[in-house]
Formats: C-alpha cells, structure tokens, sequence
C-alpha cells in the first residue's frame, strides 16, 4: 500500500503554494491520499496570513492530482508541537506509516516513490528509525561514497517518512530529560547527532521552544537507531525567512541544490565514521568569531528589510 503523505501549513500562502504544487507533479501522487493540516490563528497578527494560507487549500482541493484529498482546518492556534505529533499521530495510527512535508520544502517529482520503497525496503530493519529526503549538502563529501544511501545519527525533518512502531515510543513531554541529564552514555549518543542538541533539548524542557523534532532526535538516539538519507536532495527547504511556527533567522547554509534525476539502489547500511564527522560540522554551535559573524548579518539583515518596509 502506497504511503499516505501529510502536509502542515500556517500562515505562509506562497510557500504552501510551490510545496502542494511540487507535491503535484509527482510520480506517485494518484495512487497516494494526502492530508493538509492547517493550524489555526493567534490574533489579528497572523489571520489574514492563515486565511491566504485556506484560500491556497481550497484551490488546491478543487484541481489536484492525488488520489484523495483530506483537508482540517484548526479553529485554535495549536502551535508547532502539538499541530505536528496530533496531525502525524491520526494518520500513522491509521495507515501505519507516513510521509510528511511542511509547508516550507518543495519536492523533487520522485521524492513519493522514493520515500515508499524506503519505508517498504527498511520497515523490518531494527537499525533504522526513519527516512528523510535531505542530503544536507554534503555533495563533496558524498562523491566518494560508494552507496546511494547514507545512515545518520540525526533525524532529517525536511520531508521524512517513518511506521507506527517507531513514532509511538517517542515521549513528547519529556518525562526521560532528568534520565538524560545524569546518563553520560546517553548524552554521548545524543551529541553523536549534533552538538546544537544538549542546548535545544533544555530549551524545550524549559519552554522556551514550541518544537517536536528534538524529542523525536532523542528517541532514535536513545534506541540506537538511524535515519536513512539519499545521497542526493529530493527535498529542498524555501522557508528561510520569518512567519513559520518557528524561526530564529537561520539562513540556508547547506546550499542545497534538488535533484530531479536522482536514481537510486537501497542497501541495508551501517555508519560511515568519516561522512558523519562532515555531517556533524553542519550542527556545531556558532561561537567567537562565527558566532559573531552570524549575529552582524542577522543584525544587517533586519535593518535592510526594516529600510525598505519603510520605502513601501
């Protein structure tokens, strides 16, 4: 059975617009049933957003190339959190897998097929927690790789797919983090997928996040699982800018370039010590220097787009 796909939007039209349109133009969309979650609005600050984003829907409902379309519109403002492990927690328990797309990543034409030979060719692999769609610009890196698939300590939230029997032991609520915090073993694991993760684990249990994705990090790492990446992006990220559930003015430092034509042999994988070194430089902290660097052209960023507000 095909792999139902479900795909989260706020308030941000145009973005939504190229991501189902991507969708659209994909080799598997009349055999796959799609579900659109649309979260609701917080006030007068984003209603016109989240209206523009249901007017994107509705059309896209009326003409589309998917087998069947599901559409829920939120009458509250969920938040990222709780909009994302409801929506993926409906499906997966009815369809036992799923792949899912947020309404920032536009798709490459083969990235449905790919995502359910993956879920189909791994679901028995004990080694293998789920499936993402991003390289995360490790071209160079990747030349000299053998394979057409690479494992990863960390979790790809850029267009992924996983199975019920792994998404149902994550604990949302963190009710492990004092576990995790005297677990030296455990905290070596988790910083195998990225030294950026110890401060974002805190920063959730502190409430100072509204995320999903560093929780559902800790339990692949927890079970000593990895995510499976193709050795080329089938999806790219386009939402590099303010207005999603969450943004802290990342730039797109990955340069990711997608690829249309990518063909692939799946393998069962082990990890290659030497491409998660280049991978893990990708989620080191910023400091000194760079982290001054990064807070300048944050800094010259919001002047410009302050300037030309003005302009208007």
């Amino acid at each position: 059975m095909v792999a139902p796909v479900a795909v989260f939007a706020y308030n941000r039209a145009d973005l939504l617009s190229e991501a189902l349109e991507s969708l659209d133009k994909n080799d598997l969309a009349k055999q796959t049933e799609m579900f659109i979650f649309s979260d609701g609005f917080k006030g007068k600050d984003d209603y016109e957003g989240v209206m523009k984003v249901r007017e994107v829907i509705h059309s896209f409902e009326g003409k589309n190339n998917f087998g069947k379309v599901h559409v829920q519109l939120s009458d509250q403002n969920k938040g990222l959190k709780t909009s994302i492990v409801s929506g993926v927690s409906e499906v997966i328990n009815k369809y036992k897998k799923i792949i899912v797309v947020e309404d920032d990543l536009i798709v490459a034409h083969n990235f449905l097929q790919f995502m359910n030979d993956a879920l189909e060719f791994y679901e028995k692999d004990a080694t293998v927690w789920a499936i993402g769609g991003c390289s995360f610009g490790l071209d160079k890196p990747l030349k000299k790789y053998r394979h057409d698939v690479y494992a990863s300590y960390r979790v790809c939230s850029w267009g992924w797919a996983s199975w019920e029997n792994r998404w149902n032991r994550i604990d949302f609520e963190m009710n492990w983090y004092e576990e995790y915090l005297s677990d030296k073993l455990l905290q070596t694991r988790v910083a195998c997928s990225g030294e950026d993760m110890y401060e974002m684990l805190k920063a959730q249990y502190e409430g100072k996040l509204d995320t999903w994705d560093v929780q559902w990090n800790f339990q692949q790492c927890r079970d000593n699982q990895y995510t499976i990446l193709p050795k080329k992006s089938l999806v790219k990220n386009i939402g590099f800018q303010s207005g999603a559930h969450f943004s802290e003015g990342i730039s797109d430092k990955y340069k990711i370039i997608l690829n249309d034509n990518f063909t692939y042999q799946l393998e069962h994988v082990a990890i290659d010590d030497k491409l998660m070194r280049e991978f893990q430089e990708n989620f080191k902290p910023a400091t000194g220097y760079k982290l001054l660097k990064k807070r300048l052209k944050g800094f010259y960023i919001s002047a410009i787009k302050k300037y030309w507000e003005k302009r208007k």
